[in-house]
C-alpha cells in the first residue's frame, strides 16, 4: 500500500487532504483512481 504523509489538519474524521506533488503524483506516476486504497500519516502515530 502507497504512504503519504500530511500535516493533522489535513485529517478529520470524514476526509483528508492532500495537495500538490502529492496529488501528481498519485495521479500520474501511480495511476490510482477513485477507491484505490491509500494510507495516509500524520507524524502523530495517526493514519
Amino acid at each position: 500500500m502507497h504512504r503519504f504523509f500530511t500535516t493533522p489538519e489535513n485529517i478529520t474524521d470524514e476526509k483528508v487532504i492532500l495537495r500538490g506533488t502529492d496529488v501528481a503524483h498519485i495521479r500520474t506516476v501511480l495511476r490510482l483512481k477513485g477507491g484505490d486504497r491509500i494510507q495516509v500519516l500524520d507524524g502523530r502515530g495517526n493514519c
